[in-house]
């Protein structure tokens, strides 16, 4: 039997691929806005009220709102749970990790003027954007496909001698071969075809029976996988106060990525006689990825105050900008009956750069003096202008993956609303609510995130917030590897799993005025 070779786009979620694609990109373009306790507690609905630091990543115009100058400083607990089924079984893993969500400094100065510019801000500091961290790990029996059997098939057409190492090659340098095929066919999980011209793979799982090719028997499948990393941006801001009317605000952004995951896959035989063409019995694959950049933007903003109690806020912010660095390694242990070999590849690099899309925010607030405030968001987002380009290459790598983007990436609308009622002099509550739209047209998910929090004032200088955020849960549908064709037919069909996943956060700030 020959397996024609057709390509199946995996969009649900990219186990087992290395970077570079735009779903990555996508990744590092998403913002949720972790800034201070009382912003997110408001569920970030600050475009029209201003006056707090995690306001600055959404409206530059906030520190023109301070009527004193602040340093404030927000650690946080992130914890995500992911209850996955696959192959008729179910399991549940949970992660917690501390960060750092925000630390900043405003400076506000007055000036002796009852009109015109009357003050002026500067300010500093750092805001949480995203959050990556996460592990899941499941497991299931089948004897209906095979990680191996898909990675033969996507390996033909390759010859066999173009992943071989001798003294004139190494082939994860010179071959056309992906690494994982060339770490299989270099530990015996991959072999030729007879007849084929040495260009048709058959994987150590499957077997030859009356010249038909299948798996002869039950495979275990284990999956795990950890990620840790988040994204944030160091905003440099500039304010200026206009009759305590009109607040306008300039930023530079500077964006930093860090994001590092690790993945292993194995599949082990559960009776070894039914294996014994190949004499197979398990084999373990492991994958690291570190990405790690840097961007830069630039946002303009104002609040409005037409009337006393009512505000009206607006801001645009150009593409970021990024610059990423990519270190990724795979290992393949390969154990039959009478054969062992481990095969590690080099050390991968490559350096690309992604422009993410420009967006912008209107706001309107309504002010009850001293008693509170409640606030509305709407924020627009071009995901579908997201672009991958990499710099000293006469023709775009990323050509493919810029038409992925036009074609299935949404422009959204992000809706936030948020509320503070303050009950006394020196304790306020605040809850709040946002939607972002999800920016995939045929995948994924809309997000919804709830919080909930309070505010402690001690004197005039001191000041305690506290917040939970919680985003809630969502289903999303995953494959590990691709189908299998003969012709139009699927021979070999991919375990299709899901995965319900839960994140919540815990923050905390605290601040100096004076």
């Amino acid at each position: 039997m020959k397996k024609n070779r057709i390509v199946f786009l995996i969009t649900f979620i990219p186990y087992l691929v290395q970077g570079q694609s735009a779903l990555d990109a996508l990744r590092y373009s998403m913002n949720f806005y972790y800034g201070t306790a009382r912003s997110v507690a408001m569920g970030n609905a600050f475009t029209a009220l201003g006056g707090d630091f995690g306001a600055l990543t959404i409206n530059p115009a906030a520190s023109a709102v301070y009527p004193y100058s602040e340093l404030i400083f927000s650690p946080s607990f992130h914890t995500t749970i992911t209850q996955s089924d696959f192959l008729n079984s179910s399991f549940k893993d949970s992660y917690t990790r501390l960060g750092i969500s925000n630390i900043g400094y405003v400076g506000s100065r007055s000036k002796p003027n009852y009109s015109g510019i009357v003050g002026y801000s500067f300010a500093f500091g750092y805001n949480g954007l995203d959050n990556y961290s996460g592990q899941s790990k499941f497991s299931g029996k089948t004897n209906q496909s095979s990680w191996l059997a898909a990675l033969a098939y996507n390996t033909n057409g390759i010859h066999a001698t173009d992943m071989d190492f001798n003294n004139n090659q190494n082939p994860f340098y010179s071959s056309s071969a992906s690494w994982r095929s060339l770490l299989a066919w270099n530990t015996s999980l991959l072999d030729t075809i007879p007849g084929s011209g040495g260009r048709d793979y058959v994987g150590a799982t499957e077997a030859f029976k009356a010249g038909v090719i299948e798996i002869p028997g039950t495979l275990r499948q284990d999956f795990y996988r950890k990620s840790v990393g988040n994204s944030g941006e160091y905003v440099f801001n500039f304010g200026l106060n206009f009759s305590h009317r009109l607040f306008l605000g300039v930023n530079l952004g500077l964006q930093s990525i860090n994001y590092t995951t690790k993945e292993r896959y194995s599949e082990s035989v559960e009776n070894s006689h039914d294996f014994y063409q190949t004499q197979f019995l398990d084999f373990t694959h492991t994958y690291s990825l570190k990405c790690t950049g840097t961007g830069v933007n630039l946002k303009i903003g104002a609040i409005l105050v037409p009337v006393d109690n009512f505000r009206l806020g607006f801001s645009i912010s150009t593409p970021t900008w990024l610059q990423l660095d990519e270190e990724w390694e795979e290992t393949i242990t390969a154990n039959f009956s009478d054969y062992h070999q481990s095969l590690q590849s080099p050390l991968g690099e490559y350096s690309y750069q992604v422009k993410t899309p420009y967006r912008w925010n209107v706001g309107a607030a309504f002010t009850f003096g001293s008693l509170g405030a409640i606030s509305f968001d709407y924020e627009k987002v071009a995901y579908n202008n997201i672009r991958l380009s990499s710099h000293g290459e006469s023709i775009n790598p990323f050509s493919n993956e810029n038409n992925y983007v036009i074609q299935e990436f949404n422009n959204t609308q992000n809706l936030r609303a948020g509320l503070e009622l303050n009950l006394s002099g020196e304790f306020s509550l605040r809850g709040g609510y946002a939607y972002y739209g999800n920016p995939e047209k045929n995948w994924g998910s809309n997000t919804h995130i709830a919080s909930l929090g309070i505010g402690m004032n001690w004197g005039k200088s001191f000041f305690c917030d506290m917040t939970f955020m919680q985003q809630l849960s969502h289903k999303e549908f995953f494959t590990l590897y691709d189908d299998v064709y003969e012709g139009s037919q699927v021979v070999y069909p991919s375990p299709k799993g899901s995965q319900l996943l839960t994140s919540s956060k815990l923050f905390f700030s605290l601040g100096f005025r004076f």
